[in-house]
């Protein structure tokens, strides 16, 4: 009888004792993946442009930086767009941690394309800049590819064997990204 009392208070000690392990082990699983967490919760810069696009079109999206002076392929994102006749977002996130100084994007790659712009958006971790569509020629400028109609706030690409139409941010707008954002 000694030996079953024994024996069942052995066992029942290794349970508890087992389960106590499991308990901890899980414990420390769960501080890495805090961890992760915090890391994919780093500040990125985002690009956000509300606009009427009626055509297909590929919008490229450059950027600048303080290191850099000269737009490259490597320093761009691509969306192609579907053409519509009602509003689309089409949004720009930088890798973690890159903030531009300058803001450059082409578009009317398939010919006579028109951007009714209704608002581009910026932001940078908790941090926002809104340009309405009103105020879209006080911050962004145009190529000579690209002509702006201060009238309903839409900018058109322009054949030109040259260059390719595109809009950039003016300095207002670089001024503005270093006082909100650095």
């Amino acid at each position: 009888m000694n030996k079953r009392i024994f024996t069942i208070v052995t066992a029942l000690f290794l349970v508890i004792f087992s389960c106590k392990e499991k308990k901890e082990s899980n414990k420390e699983d769960v501080g890495p993946s805090q961890e992760i967490t915090k890391e994919k919760d780093r500040p990125f810069f985002s690009f956000k442009l509300d606009a009427e696009i009626k055509s297909d079109d590929k919008i490229v999206f450059y950027y600048l930086t303080p290191e850099t002076q000269q737009i490259s392929k490597k320093q761009s994102l691509e969306k192609e767009v579907l053409g519509s006749n009602g509003n689309q977002s089409i949004n720009f996130n930088l890798p973690e941690e890159i903030l531009p100084t300058r803001i450059l994007v082409k578009f009317g790659e398939n010919g006579d394309q028109v951007l009714k712009i209704n608002k581009v958006s910026l932001s940078y971790g908790d941090n926002k800049i809104d340009v309405p569509d009103s105020l879209f020629y006080q911050f962004f400028t145009h190529n000579k590819a690209a002509l702006y109609n201060k009238e309903n706030n839409s900018i058109k690409a322009i054949k030109n064997e040259k260059q390719k139409p595109m809009f950039f941010s003016r300095k207002a707008l670089e001024n503005k990204i270093d006082l909100n954002f650095f």
